[in-house]
């Protein structure tokens, strides 16, 4: 009975179905219908709405290396199909809400006054931008590109190139 179903419903396909639902993975199973419910559902032929499941460790990591630059959109499909590539069900797919909180608590803007906009928190994003070897091949030109593409005003264009170019000239 671990599975809540009897021994003459275990080789019904509504029963094996429950059992692939349940075992699909941890974080889906606390928050999965109970079996009853699926099993209605089965008999009515409605469809029970499955939450999505869980990022994996692989997805995880993905995220964390191209989650900052990639739009979002991109790489939810990416992982999707990874997801239907391994599992073989398109039920079960991520979600953008998903994946955007799964960026935000990767790339430390899960907690909203951690993105300030006080000095401090801007000199550690120079210094992230001067470890990584960003910082040198900032120019003016790709300032003005950056202001062009994201329709900075003159003002913005202004504060920009005092904080970037004078970082790099400390």
């Amino acid at each position: 009975m671990t599975k809540g179903l009897c021994a003459s419903c275990k080789t019904n396909p509504e029963a094996q179905e429950l059992k692939y639902e349940a075992g699909a993975s941890s974080g889906a199973q606390a928050s999965a219908p109970q079996p009853f419910a699926n099993m209605v559902a089965a008999v009515t032929g409605e469809k029970v709405p499955v939450p999505p499941r869980a990022f994996n460790d692989a997805d995880l990591a993905l995220i964390r290396k191209i989650g900052a630059f990639m739009p979002a959109q991109k790489l939810l499909d990416i992982l999707n199909e990874r997801l239907t590539c391994d599992l073989g069900a398109e039920d079960n797919l991520y979600t953008i809400e998903q994946l955007n909180t799964a960026i935000a608590q990767v790339h430390g803007a899960g907690n909203p006054e951690a993105l300030g906009r006080d000095w401090p928190s801007v000199r550690k994003l120079l210094a992230q931008a001067r470890r990584a070897g960003v910082l040198d091949q900032i120019n003016e030109q790709v300032i003005n590109d950056f202001a062009v593409v994201f329709q900075l005003n003159a003002k913005q264009v202004v504060e920009l190139k005092d904080i970037v170019l004078g970082a790099k000239e400390d």
